[in-house]
């Protein structure tokens, strides 16, 4: 872990956060959603191009990609709550998919595991 939070740097998981509480959500909803978003965004984006193109259609793409309703249901919020923080957070996450190299190094795990242990308390 320590390897990818010196490739994030050591702010990115307090920036990620502190993006979904000026999103709407508590620290805790916070905290809960960032993971479980996070493994649904790299879902979705498994089957786009990240390479390049045009950001704005990458992220339309990803958004019309996820079931925000089964999201809402998973994380025990509202799917406005769920909404508002996935159009917060997908524009740094897809810059970090973009990024070289992490998603080879997340791997199995998934950005959900990468992210909810970066949140994690230690």
């Amino acid at each position: 872990m320590d390897i990818l939070k010196s490739m994030l740097g050591d702010g990115q998981a307090a920036e990620l956060l502190s993006t979904l509480t000026k999103s709407g959500l508590s620290a805790e909803q916070a905290e809960k959603f960032l993971p479980v978003a996070g493994e649904s965004i790299a879902q979705a984006a498994s089957g786009l191009d990240l390479s390049g193109g045009d950001t704005g259609q990458l992220l339309d793409s990803l958004s019309q990609s996820i079931d925000i309703q089964a999201l809402a249901s998973q994380l025990g919020m509202d799917s406005a709550t769920v909404s508002n923080g996935l159009t917060a957070l997908l524009p740094q996450l897809l810059k970090l998919l973009q990024g070289g190299g992490l998603a080879s190094l997340i791997g199995g795990s998934g950005l959900g595991g990468l992210l909810g242990g970066l949140t994690s308390k230690d």
